[in-house]
């Protein structure tokens, strides 16, 4: 996703997230999320990683990431609060955006990662 983030002023890559709703799993709320921000159906959990921090030198907050198949057509986001533009990106354009765009540092570290492979 590239969003407009409030706390930079500007627009940085990120992947859908979102809190756990009361009542609400893990899994669903990554199903919602994902939903709400890009319109995808998430298909399958391929794996969940342990919760980690999301910034450890400024705050305490938590955070999981979910590892999954995802399907359906892209749609703007539900949110009247969320500035959202959703999209598939190859490779070669990750490259590209790593060159200069900002990222939410988790996310351009995956990235990074899947753009290297072959």
């Amino acid at each position: 996703n590239k969003e407009f983030r409030m706390a930079v002023g500007d627009f940085a890559y990120n992947f859908p997230a979102g809190l756990i709703d009361p009542g609400e799993s893990l899994e669903e709320a990554a199903k919602r999320e994902l939903w709400e921000e890009t319109g995808l159906t998430l298909e399958k959990i391929d794996e969940v990683l342990p919760i980690s921090f999301s910034a450890v030198g400024i705050t305490n907050e938590k955070s999981c990431c979910v590892i999954g198949t995802a399907s359906g057509e892209f749609a703007p986001s539900t949110s009247d609060e969320e500035e959202i533009e959703a999209a598939w990106y190859d490779k070669e354009q990750v490259r590209e955006l790593l060159k200069g765009s900002s990222f939410a540092a988790r996310t351009q570290a995956y990235c990074w990662w899947w753009a290297k492979q072959d």
